[in-house]
């Protein structure tokens, strides 16, 4: 019998020799999703566009499983939450929701939005928005655009009354994905000096006013050509050498010069191209001395388009 208790009372500590540790009960996961923390709103035309990125885990930073619609509201800021929207989200992603502007032109309207879990369990609000929404902006119309001189000149139509309206142009280059936003302008035009001749660029404009925008305008294709002959050389002189007449003038400021072309006559007759210069000045060596001569200049550019010839000047060969 002596035996016998010993290996009972010794049963106990050989158990638990070979367990571990089994730690305090955790509590029950809340599953609230997390709460939306960049809340954008827009005003495009006539309606309100809310976007916002769903949350896609739980304030316990667990995965979040496929929740609800959120909860969004909008409404006057006396009273934010009067106007009540389902909206279907999927964890992580981007959701965008239109609301029409309706019966909330002009006016300050607030925007908050929540999510639930599959649990009806809902987040905290989102971060804050208000929004000035304003009587929707007429599209700009008519727009055109075509070569210039220094670019693409973009040309529109306002439509919208209010002085306070600027317009926003966008391009977008051939096989670009998306269009940027190239200028913030007054007036219904915009000298886009950036653009290159040969390339294909489509453009669209919006009216802006404060925050609010219109719907954008149709689309137009360009593709430049350089068509745009040179500035016409100026302040061209002429000064006897040694058996040389030497002429110089202004350089131009086109940054395709190719370069410049001279003409002379002799008398009454007919002036005729006797050089092509790269640079503002040259050498007539083919003189006869006690004649008179009459010298002009044009200027080239690298599509071969040429501008206007100077004023002649007339010199007396030494």
């Amino acid at each position: 019998m002596l035996v016998s208790r010993r290996i009972l009372c010794g049963l106990p500590v050989l158990l638990l020799a070979g367990c571990g540790y089994i730690g305090d009960p955790l509590p029950p996961a809340l599953n609230i999703p997390q709460a939306v923390a960049d809340l954008r709103a827009v005003q495009i035309g006539d309606e309100i566009v809310v976007r916002f990125t769903a949350p896609a885990r739980t304030t316990d930073g667990l995965i979040l499983s496929k929740p609800g619609p959120a909860d969004l509201r909008l409404g006057p800021v006396s009273a934010p939450l009067s106007s009540q929207y389902e909206v279907p989200v999927e964890p992580g992603e981007e959701v965008t929701f239109n609301v029409p502007v309706g019966s909330h032109a002009d006016r300050s309207v607030a925007v908050s939005v929540r999510t639930v879990s599959a649990r009806g369990r809902h987040s905290a609000w989102s971060n804050p928005v208000v929004l000035e929404v304003i009587d929707p902006l007429a599209v700009p119309a008519g727009l055109k655009a075509e070569a210039h001189a220094r670019g693409v000149l973009v040309r529109w139509v306002s439509g919208d009354p209010r002085s306070q309206v600027q317009f926003r142009v966008s391009r977008s280059v051939e096989k670009q994905e998306r269009s940027e936003v190239v200028a913030t302008v007054s007036k219904p035009e915009y000298l886009d000096t950036n653009a290159q001749y040969g390339n294909p660029y489509r453009y669209f404009v919006e009216a802006m006013l404060g925050e609010a925008l219109s719907r954008p305008s149709e689309v137009v294709l360009v593709i430049p050509e350089d068509r745009f002959a040179p500035e016409t050389p100026t302040a061209v002189t002429a000064v006897a050498g040694v058996k040389t007449i030497e002429l110089s003038w202004e350089p131009n400021a086109e940054a395709d010069l190719q370069g410049y072309r001279v003409f002379r006559s002799l008398g009454a007759e007919s002036a005729e191209p006797i050089s092509q210069v790269s640079g503002p000045s040259f050498s007539d060596p083919e003189i006869v001395s006690g004649r008179n001569y009459s010298y002009a200049i044009s200027a080239l550019d690298q599509a071969g388009n040429e501008s206007a010839r100077s004023r002649p000047i007339q010199i007396e060969a030494p």
